[in-house]
Parts: C-alpha cells; structure tokens; sequence
C-alpha cells in the first residue's frame, strides 16, 4: 500500500474512493450510447465549481448530500439550479437576451414602414427567436430553483412548474407566439409591437445570468455593476431612439393629423433606409436624454411633446438612478466586498515586499477566499456591542448546523451545548495542513465543522477519513487511544478546537463522557483492524521503531538470536 503521508507533508489519498457523481457504474461492456449519457446525466447534477455552490454547499459532503437527494428523491429529467448544465444555459441566456434586446426594437420599428419584401430578414430573425423562447419555456419547466427561505434547492416537478406558472410563464408563451398569427392590420401591429416589449421583463434576468460572465473574467463586484450600468444606459438609448420611431405611426392611428418631426424629416417615406431612421431618431433621444442641446426638430404635434417630454423625465430619472447605485457602491451595501478586497490588496502588498514564494501566495489566497467568503467583516467588534444574552443567542443559532451534525450534542440541554460551543475556536486548515502530529503533544480538541481529514498512522497507513461533525483528539486527551496517528487535511477545512484545560471542564457531564468513550472505543477498534492487515514483517520492524522512538526498548527488551558455536570463534 502507497504510503498516505510522506516527509513532504503532502497528502496522498490511498483510501477507495467511490463515483463522485454518485450515479452507479456502467458494466465493462457498456456501449457508447450509454457512456456518453451518463456523461449528460453528470452535467445536470451539482457541480461543484459553480459560483452559487461554495457558498450553499461548503464540503465536499455537503455536495455528496445533494447529488444523492436529487438522484435518489426526483426524476432523471430534472436540472440542479447550481448544475453545469445549467451555468452553461445561463451564460448563452445572457448572450442571447442581449441580442434580442438589441434587435426587437429595431423589428418592431420596422413593421410600419418598410415594405414586405425587405422584411423578410426580420421575418426570419423574429422566428428564431421564438423558437429560442420556446425551447427556454421548456427548460424552464424542467430546472430547478434556489429557495433562500429554506435555503435550499428545489428539484420537485411540480413545485418548480407551480414556481414558473406564478412568475414568467405567461410573458415567456405570449412573446414566442408567431408575429404572422397577429399582425394582418394596423390594430394587429401595434399587439406585435407589444409583444415584443413584453419580453422586457426578463431585463433582470439578463443581469442576473450576466454575473457567471463577469465571473469568468474573474471580474469584482464593482466592475461587475459599472458593466453592467454601462450596458443599461446604452440600452435605455437604444431604446428610446427605437420607440420613437414607432410612436409616429401609432399617433396616426389615433387620428393626429399634424405635423410631427419625423415627417418634417420626410422619415416615414418607406423608401427611406432603415437606418436613416434609426440615426435620426438616435440623434433626438440623445439630445433629450442628456440634454446636450441638440437633437431639437420642428414639430406641431402635441404628441410629440408628449412623448419628448417623458423621455427626458426618463433620461433625468435614469441618471438619479446611476447616482444612487454609484453612492451603494461606494456606500455601506458593498462595504464588507471593499473590506475584502482592500484585504487582498495589503496582503498582495505584503508578500511583494517580503518576496514570498508563489506557492504560498497561493495558499494565502485560498485561505482568505475561503475564511471571509468575499466578505470581511470585524467580527469581534461587532459581538463586543452586543449583550451576553444576545451574544449566546447568536452563537447557538449560527452553529445550529453543527449542532444537528455532531452526534454528542444530540439530546443535551441548551445550556451544556452553548457553554461547549462557547469554548470553541475556528481555525482553518488548506489540503496537506497537518493538524495533529503524532510526535507532538495534544493541547486541543477537535471538531469538524465543514472539510474532510485523514487519519494516517506513523507507518504511512492511512485509516479512514473524517468529515462534517466528527471529533477527533478527545482520546489522547483522555488517555484512552494508544496509537499514534497523524491528522491531514485533504481539502480545506474548517476546524473548531477547544483547549485542553476547557475540555476537561466540559467533560464533567456523564453523558458525554459516555457517548465520547464509545466512539474513542470504536476508533481504536477501526485502527486496530486497519494495523493486522499489513504485512507481518513490516509491522515488526515498526514496531522496533515505534519503541526505539518512546526510549522503552531497552526497558522490555528485545529478543536476539542465539549464536551457534560455529559464530562464536573469531
């Protein structure tokens, strides 16, 4: 067997490990047809580099859990919210809900004005999109969502199509119904044209899925948002130049009869190019929008200073709109983001000045990324203003998942399990961190809040591997474990550790003295069968070592082989 631990300190797993996807294996003589659906079948399970998935499932456990729960408890059919599947689906959403607000309004702009034979590209344009709408209103019906009341994510047909039916099912059927259904008269364009705005309220949505593009550009909050207000006010431009290009036709239907400034422009000439409308009307929504001074035309129309005005008050309103979400940037709602980030920069700043290696700039970085979660935040300041009531309050409820994990909390009175967990430090530990060297003497107890260890003999045997809620170090602090094994962490964990002195206080409660007296007895047992499998003469010759090492070889002794007489002439 591969040694588990070697002097580099660097983990090297030697314990079975099972599919991580959870689905059962294909037999040896499984056709191609099979392999490659169940590669499909893997995409839409949790996955775990998702951006949403370290920050709901935080252990390699955790997200074994959930690929189980949705394997075992829905159909085959259903799509995890946090799955590949879906992150991909979002990403191309995002691209293809730009481009359709882009496109749509030039589309519906177009309807009144050119002849049929130049809009058979807006023909074809506006049946691809219906059909996009199409497929996603099936997707939709199909994937899951992420609850954050129970904080968790639901995968049951019929609650995700009651979820889809209250909230986008209706404008998502109604704008992928075919324009040609519907516009056979002027009454019939102006239900295409809206129609084609309804789709606007998936604006959010776009936003929304823009955030996985942001983040595989490895990009920060803050750029995000001056991104994505950039897009926005190029839209709201674009839009506004579209619309009046349309509201012209739509006042003649509704029997104005002077003269606007598109027609002064002689714009509504159906011989006139369609983009010669379009720069024209670009020209005077900037002008209103902005109000740079230009972009004023000749008008005797009411509706004109109708609809001019309300673009204006729209261009005013978008830029109190800008000023408010630049102030929450810069203000208190991304405050713990900037802490961080700041974090990060005199950290940068530090290991440049002390000329660190990469490899531990790297582990550094993980480290943070893992502690604060993008988010700093002073932690002890702000328990410091609160009461012990309040204080003792907050603790119990922020540990009430490790509570409900660790076997010997169960059952015990509220006050035992606060006073404990008061006791308790968090500490976090990268992959290949050693945390309890057999060598070394045991000042600290241990839990497992989320991450997986090993447990690996002096040998190098590896024994068994400990996650979410188990304890460890309780048997050397009890003088009940004879056996000396080393801790390794094989991903990055989080550790809560109590004292030595605080154990023993809190150890004066018979219950838990018994329950941690059975699973130290369990443990030596998983150890002790672990050992008489290896090889006998390896284990010999470890056994010299492991007494040369305590110094009690020469107190019991070691049997010599006798020399014949043939030896003892020299």
């Amino acid at each position: 067997m591969q040694r588990a631990f070697k002097e580099t300190n660097r983990h090297m797993c030697t314990i079975r490990k099972y599919s991580e996807s959870c689905l059962p294996k294909l037999s040896p003589n499984a056709s191609k047809w099979e392999k490659c659906l169940r590669r499909f079948r893997k995409t839409l399970l949790l996955y775990s580099d998702h951006p949403s998935c370290n920050h709901h499932y935080r252990s390699s456990a955790a997200i074994m859990f959930e690929r189980k729960r949705q394997i075992s408890t829905v159909p085959v059919y259903i799509i995890h919210p946090f799955s590949k599947f879906a992150y991909y689906r979002e990403i191309v959403w995002c691209l293809v809900y730009l481009i359709i607000f882009s496109i749509w309004p030039i589309m519906a702009s177009l309807i009144f004005y050119d002849n049929p034979e130049n809009q058979r590209w807006v023909n074809e344009c506006a049946r691809c999109v219906n059909w996009f709408i199409v497929i996603n209103v099936v997707f939709c019906f199909i994937s899951g969502y992420h609850n954050p009341q129970i904080r968790e994510a639901v995968l049951r047909p019929k609650e995700i199509a009651i979820h889809y039916l209250k909230t986008y099912f209706v404008l998502d059927f109604f704008s992928s119904l075919p324009a040609r259904w519907i516009y056979l008269s002027d009454t019939g364009k102006m239900i295409v044209i809206l129609q084609r705005f309804v789709l606007y309220a998936r604006v959010p949505t776009m936003f929304q899925y823009s955030r996985h593009i942001t983040n595989l550009l490895q990009m920060s909050d803050t750029q995000h948002e001056i991104v994505s207000l950039i897009i926005l006010s190029l839209f709201v431009l674009h839009w506004c130049a579209c619309l009046l290009a349309i509201v012209d036709h739509l006042y003649i239907i509704l029997g104005d009869k002077n003269m606007s400034w598109f027609r002064y422009a002689n714009l509504s000439n159906p011989n006139n190019h369609a983009m010669t409308r379009y720069f024209w009307s670009l020209h005077v929504s900037m002008g209103h929008i902005y109000r740079l001074g230009g972009g004023f035309s000749p008008t005797e129309s009411k509706f004109d200073y109708v609809t001019l005005s309300i673009i204006t008050i729209l261009g005013s309103a978008f830029f109190g709109y800008v000023i408010v979400i630049v102030l929450q940037a810069i203000g208190t709602i991304n405050a713990a983001e900037s802490k961080y980030e700041e974090l990060l920069r005199q950290l940068y700043e530090y290991l440049r000045s002390k000329r660190v290696p990469v490899n531990i700039n790297k582990r550094l970085t993980r480290y943070c990324e893992y502690r604060f979660q993008k988010r700093y935040f002073r932690t002890e300041a702000i328990l410091a203003t609160l009461s012990d009531h309040l204080r003792h309050e907050i603790t119990l409820y922020t540990s009430r998942n490790l509570i409900g994990k660790v076997e010997i909390f169960k059952g015990l009175p509220r006050g035992l399990i606060g006073s404990i967990i008061a006791c308790l430090n968090t500490e976090i530990y990268l992959k290949n961190d050693v945390i309890i060297s057999a060598h070394k003497p045991l000042e600290y107890w241990y839990i497992i809040s989320h991450g997986t260890v090993a447990m690996v003999h002096t040998s190098g045997l590896e024994i068994c591997h400990l996650e979410d809620g188990d304890v460890f170090g309780c048997g050397h602090l009890m003088d009940a474990m004879d056996y000396d094994v080393n801790i390794v962490a094989i991903e990055i964990s989080e550790i809560l550790r109590m004292t030595k002195r605080d154990f023993l206080r809190n150890m004066n409660n018979k219950t838990i003295y018994d329950r941690l007296m059975i699973a130290i007895e369990k443990r030596n047992d998983d150890i002790k069968k672990a050992l008489d499998k290896r090889d006998p003469k390896l284990q010999e010759r470890e056994e010299v070592l492991y007494k040369i090492r305590k110094g009690t070889i020469l107190e019991s002794g070691f049997p010599r082989k006798k020399l014949s007489q043939s030896d003892d002439t020299i």
